[in-house]
C-alpha cells in the first residue's frame, strides 16, 4: 500500500493539534488534592498545628507557596482573622531571598515566603487559631483566594484562682477590690509583676506569699502570689465594663518574663440602680402566687413607694393591674431599699409572663428615677413542670 506525502502532512498536524490540547492550562498545572491552588500552591499542609505553647508566646510559622504557573503573579493581599498576627513576606528565587511587597510579580517557580506571627498576650488558655486568606492573580486569569489555617493550643503558665474576676455592680466614682491566687505547676519559684495597661481605672498588686527566695538581682521569687485589684469607676453609663491586668512572670533562671492576662468584668451604674433587675418566677401552677424579692440601692435621702409603679411592654395591661402587685419593705441598709413582687395566677391569657416593672424613687427635691424590673414567669396549665421562659 502506498502512502502519500499528503497523508502524511496530514496525520501529523492531526497529531500536533491533540498534543497541544492535551498541554494542561496554568490553573490544571497547579492543582493540589485540597482544592484549587491553580498558580499559587502551597508546599506544605494548608493547615498546621503547631500544638502546645506557652500563654505569652509568640507563635512562628512561615508557610512556602510556589508560583507554579509558567508566567509571573501577584499577592495582591493578606488578611488574617486573628488581630493579634503580623504577617512578613518574602520571595526566595534560586539562592536569592528578596522582601516582597503586595502587588508585585512573582516570577515563575519562585516561592513566596509568608511568616506569621501571633501575639497570645491577651489571648485565654486552650485551643485556638489564626485563619489566612490569601488573593493572588495572574495576568491571565481572575482573582482567587487561598486558605491557610494556623492552629496552637495555649497552656497558662501559672494557675489563677479565680481565673477572672466579676465586680458585679459598681457605682460611679466608687471602687472596688478583688484577690487572685496564682500557683505554677511549671516554674517552683518565680517572681510576679502586674500593670493595668495605662487603664487608670485599674490598680494591681502583687504580694508573694509562704516561702520567698530572692534571685540574684534582688528580685522577690515565691511559689505562691497574691494579685490584689481595685478598679474605680470613672466612666459614665449604666454598661458592662471589660478590664485586663498584665501579669509578667519569670523563673529563677529566665531572662525574659511571660505575659498572663487576668480579665475582670464590672457593670458601671449610676445613683439609683436595681442589685438583680431580673425577676424569675420559675413555674406558676394556676390559682396560686409567685413572688421574688428585689434590693434597690439609692442614696438615704431617697424613698421608693408602691404607689406610681408603672408596668410597661406587657401583653394585658388590665390583667396585670389586677393580678401584679409591688410591696415596699423599707431599708435593711442604709443605702438599700427592698421590696417584693407578687404575681396571683388566675385565668391567665397566656402560657408565659415578661414585663417591665418600673418602681418609682423620689428624692427630697421630688426628682424622680423609675428603676427598671423584669419579671419572667411561666403558667403550668397543664399541671406539669417547665423551665422558665426567660428568653421570650
Amino acid at each position: 500500500m502506498r502512502i502519500s506525502h499528503y497523508s502524511i502532512a496530514k496525520a501529523t498536524s492531526l497529531l500536533s493539534l491533540a498534543a497541544l490540547a492535551w498541554i494542561p492550562s496554568c490553573s490544571e498545572a497547579g492543582a493540589v488534592e485540597r482544592g484549587l491552588q491553580a498558580e499559587l500552591r502551597c508546599k506544605g499542609p494548608l493547615e498546621v498545628d503547631t500544638s502546645d505553647h506557652l500563654l505569652g508566646e509568640t507563635i512562628h510559622h512561615a508557610f512556602e507557596l510556589e508560583n507554579v504557573c509558567p508566567t509571573p503573579l501577584t499577592v495582591d493581599r493578606v488578611t488574617s482573622s486573628c488581630g493579634c498576627s503580623v504577617q512578613t513576606m518574602s520571595v526566595v528565587a534560586g539562592a536569592t531571598t528578596t522582601s516582597y511587597h503586595e502587588k508585585e510579580p512573582i516570577p515563575p517557580g519562585a516561592t513566596l515566603l509568608l511568616e506569621c506571627s501571633v501575639n497570645t498576650t491577651a489571648k485565654r488558655a486552650g485551643p485556638g487559631e489564626a485563619k489566612y486568606d490569601v488573593l493572588f492573580s495572574s495576568a491571565a486569569d481572575d482573582q482567587q483566594h487561598l486558605g491557610l489555617v494556623l492552629k496552637f493550643k495555649l497552656m497558662t503558665p501559672i494557675t489563677l484562682s479565680p481565673e477572672s474576676i466579676d465586680l458585679g455592680n459598681l457605682e460611679l466614682g466608687h471602687s472596688k477590690e478583688a484577690t487572685v491566687v496564682a500557683t505554677s505547676e511549671i516554674i517552683p519559684a518565680f517572681s510576679l509583676s502586674a500593670g493595668s495597661g495605662g487603664d487608670p481605672d485599674v490598680e494591681a498588686t502583687c504580694i508573694p506569699r509562704g516561702e520567698r527566695i530572692t534571685s540574684a538581682d534582688g528580685v522577690s521569687l515565691a511559689s505562691e502570689w497574691e494579685i490584689h485589684v481595685r478598679v474605680t469607676t470613672t466612666v459614665r453609663g449604666d454598661q458592662e465594663r471589660n478590664y485586663m491586668v498584665g501579669l509578667q512572670m519569670k523563673g529563677q533562671d529566665e531572662t525574659t518574663a511571660r505575659n498572663v492576662p487576668l480579665f475582670v468584668r464590672a457593670r458601671v451604674v449610676e445613683g439609683v440602680y436595681a442589685e438583680s433587675p431580673a425577676l424569675r418566677l420559675g413555674t406558676i401552677n394556676p390559682g396560686t402566687t409567685a413572688t421574688a424579692r428585689f434590693s434597690i440601692h439609692c442614696p438615704q435621702d431617697c424613698e421608693a413607694k408602691s404607689a406610681g409603679v408603672v408596668v410597661a411592654d406587657v401583653f394585658d395591661e388590665t390583667w396585670l393591674a389586677t393580678n401584679l402587685s409591688v410591696t415596699i419593705d423599707g431599708r435593711t441598709d442604709p443605702a438599700v431599699i427592698t421590696g417584693q413582687v407578687a404575681l396571683q395566677v388566675s385565668d391567665c391569657p397566656a402560657s408565659s409572663i415578661r414585663c417591665r416593672v418600673l418602681v418609682p424613687v423620689r428624692s427630697r427635691n421630688q426628682q424622680e428615677t423609675r428603676v427598671p424590673l423584669i419579671v419572667y414567669g411561666r403558667i403550668d396549665k397543664a399541671g406539669g413542670s417547665a423551665a422558665d421562659d426567660e428568653g421570650k
